[in-house]
């Protein structure tokens, strides 16, 4: 991923350019460094408080084989913030044997232990999606 500043014709806009994303709303491990995600989302929070102080900032949480509190310090320091975090269980295999019943008390279950590990007291605020 790259991050280029100012591009041509527009100014105080930063452009994303991520490497091996198939799509350029949600960030993608391993190709997305922690690093760089940081500078991206430091950029854009900087900018949006420019012209919207009051507004929340939504940061996605990266897809892939990543830390799912990899973002919580980072976003802990800043205001009015959002984490989106998703969780597929569409795409895993375990889950295609479950019935709807099996997949709705996982959800209740299992997931809340996932989901402890990141809300935490004094972090950022978690906007949960579950597919």
């Amino acid at each position: 991923m790259t991050i280029k500043k100012n591009v041509p014709g527009q100014t105080n806009h930063w452009e994303l350019i991520c490497c091996t994303s198939t799509s350029r709303i949600q960030p993608q491990a391993p190709g997305v460094t922690l690093d760089n995600l940081k500078k991206y989302y430091q950029a854009g929070y900087k900018a949006a408080r420019k012209y919207t102080p009051d507004a929340y900032e939504i940061l996605s949480s990266r897809l892939g084989p990543s830390d799912p509190t990899e973002l919580l310090q980072f976003a802990s320091n800043l205001d009015k913030l959002v984490i989106d975090v998703h969780y597929y269980n569409l795409y895993g295999d375990k889950f295609k044997s479950m019935t709807v019943q099996k997949n709705i008390d996982f959800v209740n279950n299992d997931r809340s232990k996932d989901l402890s590990t990141i809300m935490v007291a004094n972090g950022p605020l978690i906007f949960v999606v579950n597919s």
